[in-house]
């Protein structure tokens, strides 16, 4: 069994790893949508991420900038990250 990998870059920089396991899929996952909460926070706060993800075949895992989120429903992983601290 073949692990792939798709990288989608959304919200603000919210970098998401979608991975799919699957012998001969060629069709990506779709992340259909995603929410944060709170929307706006200080540099270094948890921000809690809901992420709506679908495939052809399987979603295997969803990661937002490297931390695993987890499977709560059908199509819906979420989990806690630290919000971006920006330098200019």
């Amino acid at each position: 069994m073949r692990i792939r990998r798709f990288v989608f870059i959304l919200l603000a920089l919210l970098l998401f790893t979608v991975s799919a396991a699957i012998a001969q899929d060629v069709t990506s996952p779709v992340v259909s949508s995603v929410t944060v909460s709170p929307v706006m926070a200080a540099p270094g706060d948890l921000v809690h991420v809901i992420a709506e993800v679908t495939d052809d075949t399987a979603v295997t895992g969803v990661t937002a900038d490297s931390v695993p989120l987890t499977f709560t429903e059908v199509n819906k992983w979420e989990g806690d990250i630290r919000s971006i601290v920006f330098r200019q």
